[in-house]
């Protein structure tokens, strides 16, 4: 009876463990995540970022008086680049009051 018991208690560990490493977070190979400023970025950047592999762009957000910083976050999405907007208060004295 005693056998049982352990080795209920082994499956039931072994299952938590298993259990915890499917749901653990794995690296993806050949990820690559970028900072880049809308100062940097030019016609061929997009094309540029997707040979890469680059799935997340890190910027700081910038207001402008034209659309460039929206075009450029509008890009990155439709290329299925995700962007990651710093906005600290450089960014909040800009805004239109």
């Amino acid at each position: 009876m005693k056998g049982i018991w352990i080795a209920i208690g082994l499956i039931l560990i072994v299952g938590i463990f298993v259990i915890a490493y499917s749901f653990s977070p794995k690296s993806v190979e050949n990820e690559v995540n970028v900072c880049l400023h809308l100062s940097d970025y030019g016609c061929s950047t997009i094309s540029y970022l997707i040979e890469l592999g680059v799935k997340w762009v890190r910027t700081d957000w910038l207001v402008t008086d034209d659309s460039s910083m929206r075009d450029y976050s509008q890009n990155l999405q439709n290329n299925n680049i995700n962007l990651l907007s710093i906005i600290d208060i450089n960014t909040l004295i800009r805004l239109p009051h």
